[in-house]
């Protein structure tokens, strides 16, 4: 009989990062299973599999469009929030109609602001019965004060013209990014048999 059950599943770690003369230190400061597909993930995945657009997906401003089997990514350059790996302060419980976060933090060094670098990928793996692959992202805290971040998800871009919040993820404990800090926030997603 099998003990496991097949599974998709993304998970979520925060990484604390340091500067030292000779390295850059990384310790685990937070780590959550991530259970919050939303709908416009699942719409995405049929729009794809069908080769051809699916009706009813909201963009990340609220309108409602066709989502296209075109396109889907989330690696973006540094700087930009419209798309990747994006942070915010809200707390509303997570619903399956979300389409953006709560209240995304913007890139910039100002009030309540992170430095955004790119989002990078690890190699993709096969370890066994589990594949998986690493998105990350490293969020620079330059404003001043300390920013405590209560949320994360993924917004992907389509078409080069429409963004969909595909994952969002209320944090199980708030995190902390002290002022000149950066913190690393990866999601790893893995297919296990």
């Amino acid at each position: 009989m099998r003990k496991n059950t097949p599974s998709f599943e993304p998970y979520l770690e925060i990484y604390t990062l340091t500067r030292t003369p000779k390295a850059m230190l990384y310790r685990l400061a937070h780590a959550q299973p991530s259970e919050s597909f939303l709908k416009q993930w699942v719409q995405r995945e049929k729009a794809v599999f069908q080769a051809s657009a699916e009706s009813g997906a909201k963009t990340t401003s609220g309108a409602l469009i066709a989502i296209s089997n075109v396109g889907g990514q989330i690696a973006a350059p540094a700087g930009t929030t419209a798309y990747g790996i994006v942070v915010g302060t809200g707390n509303a419980a997570v619903a399956i109609d979300d389409y953006k976060l709560g209240t995304q933090i913007l890139h910039g060094s100002g009030a309540g602001q992170l430095d955004h670098k790119a989002v990078t990928f690890d190699a993709f793996q096969v370890v066994g019965s589990v594949a998986s692959f690493r998105s990350k992202r490293q969020f620079e805290n330059l404003s001043g004060s300390t920013i405590t971040i209560t949320e994360s998800g993924l917004y992907v871009w389509f078409n080069g013209t429409y963004y969909f919040c595909t994952l969002r993820d209320l944090l199980t404990t708030p995190f902390n990014i002290l002022n000149t800090q950066i913190a690393e926030f990866r999601y790893t997603f893995k297919a296990t048999i």
